[in-house]
């Protein structure tokens, strides 16, 4: 039997060995991570550049369950995302990492937050609004 995978494609920095172990872990599942350079040049088309580099991920392939490390530039990470949700069929899952300080002041490394499913978040908004408009009317 296969070792079950979490697929990450990776838009932002690459991802230390340990911050991979740390996620594995917690997840009881190996991580796999796709890294993608998301070299944004400002003065072209912004959503143009996120095709193109969505166009280098093999969609046609990825699990359903897919997760998402976001580049710094938020306008890049909601075009990834849309490009992302409009091939797969399905919103992604998003990483959130975390910084730390130490008792310097120093930033650490990055440590795992947690994998927030925006397919999951948007079914729950739309239920809460359902119920919404259902007692006003």
């Amino acid at each position: 039997m296969d070792e079950e995978k979490q697929v990450i494609l990776n838009f932002g920095v690459p991802l230390t060995d340990n911050l991979k172990k740390e996620i594995s872990s917690i997840l009881n599942k190996s991580v796999e991570e796709k890294h993608f350079v998301v070299g944004i040049n400002m003065k072209k088309n912004i959503f143009i550049q996120c095709v193109d580099i969505v166009d280098k991920v093999d969609t046609d392939n990825l699990p359903t369950d897919y997760v998402v490390n976001l580049p710094g530039l938020p306008i890049a990470a909601v075009y990834l995302c849309t490009e992302l949700e409009a091939r797969t069929g399905v919103k992604p899952a998003i990483l959130e990492l975390h910084r730390e300080k130490d008792e310097r002041g120093i930033v650490s490394d990055f440590h795992f937050g947690k994998i927030r499913n925006l397919e999951l978040e948007a079914h729950f908004s739309r239920k809460k609004r359902e119920e919404k408009r259902a007692t006003q009317q």
